[in-house]
């Protein structure tokens, strides 16, 4: 078995990560550098989600998942090495492994910016101005936002209707947002 190593991570076709808790710091610079590189990276989320953590990593550019796993990282190049994380340990039966985890995928997370434009609250509903046809619920507990609110949302897919039709998302988490303008809000998103 191959060792875990940044060339190897760099050089891989597909890479796919598990999150059992946030990476190791090494591991986190080599996804940087392969975005970097225009790499794709698809992560898959279980019990362990941190919202803020979640939506560096869609900044990031990475595609991020929800889906039915285990509390564990697992790191897979091309589906035919995996290591667990953090010892970098080489596990087997990889490429099993690696497409079972990626069937266990649920929901898709993304990440919105820009102002409120509207808010419906016997609906528990919101709109982002520069994303017309999504409508995002807030949970049960959670405060609702005020038409002009500046925002980031990490969302999670509730609801997906086709191209012409709205699509409903959970707002997972809403923090305010750091864009000074709306350009800013409309290149974000």
């Amino acid at each position: 078995m191959a060792a875990l190593e940044q060339a190897a991570v760099l050089a891989a076709q597909e890479v796919v990560v598990t999150l059992g808790g946030p990476l190791p710091a090494d591991v986190e610079g080599w996804l940087r550098a392969r975005r970097a590189r225009g790499r794709p990276v698809v992560v898959l989320c279980g019990p362990w989600r941190e919202p803020a953590y979640l939506r560096a990593l869609l900044r990031l550019g990475c595609q991020v998942y929800d889906a039915v796993i285990e509390a564990r990282s697992l790191l897979f190049l091309d589906r035919q090495q995996g290591f667990q994380l953090p010892e970098g340990t080489p596990i087997a039966r990889p490429f099993e492994t690696a497409c079972a985890l990626l069937w266990q995928r649920i929901g898709a997370y993304c990440h919105f910016e820009g102002p409120v434009s509207a808010v419906y609250p016997a609906e528990r509903l919101f709109q982002l101005a520069q994303v017309e046809r999504a409508w995002l619920a807030v949970p049960e507990g959670q405060p609702l936002p005020a038409v002009g609110d500046r925002l980031s949302v990490l969302a999670r897919v509730f609801w997906a209707g086709s191209s012409s039709l709205a699509q409903v998302f959970e707002a997972v988490a809403c923090w305010p947002s750091a864009a000074a303008n709306p350009q800013e809000d409309a290149d974000a998103g």
